[in-house]
């Protein structure tokens, strides 16, 4: 939860997890905000924003805000499923937010542990059988390193991986942005995975509907350095920095 007391919990949880070099997924701020049922009104009962900046201080994950629900309690009483029920709609994308970014992370530390998979037809694989024996991974860039601004890069980076290695880069120019474009064009090229500084909400689910899995959050790196992270399982992630 964001307030001062509990995040000094977590800073020492984070160190004792380090020192036994027990992994991390990420941080989930709890807790964080409440609207009024009756007026409306955003109150930010615990304070707000400091998983966020413990995350960023302590070097890790940033997963996402979970804010205070009064039918999320009650229905976790009862034993029934939330986001099975047409409820909140601003807690239900909290959720979703913070399961996609637990999915990437486990996409990032899990890469290559699990067998490589016969290649199927068609532009992108489904995320769940992606591996680094048969990805093609595309990084949006601007001045040579990775872009905050998905949708207005300056280059595309197509890189091959075969096993741990890189086996193909090539650079390729966007054509002139056009909403819903950008899916269709890399899906063709056989990408299936994007890293990426931010990206739209929108845009995420049409990649997502073409099989293509995304990452955001990434920092502004060269390819090269993204790659090397991402084949070592060092690639830490954070916030989705452009998600208009």
């Amino acid at each position: 939860t964001p307030q001062d007391i509990s995040l000094a919990d977590v800073r020492k949880s984070i160190n004792f997890c380090h020192q036994v070099n027990m992994k991390i997924l990420g941080l989930v701020e709890n807790m964080s905000g409440y609207t009024c049922p009756h007026c409306g009104q955003e109150l930010d009962l615990f304070k707000k924003g400091g998983g966020r900046q413990t995350a960023l201080d302590m070097g890790v994950p940033f997963l996402g805000s979970i804010p205070i629900d009064r039918q999320l309690m009650e229905m976790s009483d009862q034993g029934q499923a939330y986001l099975l029920q047409d409820l909140n709609p601003a807690v239900r994308e909290a959720f979703e937010a913070v399961l996609a970014n637990i999915l990437d992370q486990l996409i990032i530390k899990g890469a290559g542990s699990t067998p490589p998979v016969q290649k199927k037809e068609g532009p992108a694989m489904s995320p769940e059988t992606i591996t680094l024996s048969d990805l093609k991974i595309a990084i949006p860039l601007a001045e040579g390193i990775l872009c905050n601004h998905f949708g207005h890069c300056e280059q595309f980076a197509l890189i091959d991986l075969k096993g741990n290695e890189i086996s193909g880069k090539q650079m390729v120019t966007p054509p002139p942005h056009e909403p819903g474009l950008l899916p269709r064009w890399l899906g063709e090229k056989g990408v299936n995975l994007i890293i990426a500084g931010g990206m739209g909400q929108r845009a995420i689910t049409l990649f997502t509907e073409r099989g293509i899995k995304v990452l955001t959050g990434a920092p502004q790196l060269p390819p090269e350095e993204l790659i090397g992270h991402y084949i070592s399982q060092t690639l830490v992630t954070g916030a989705n920095v452009c998600d208009h």
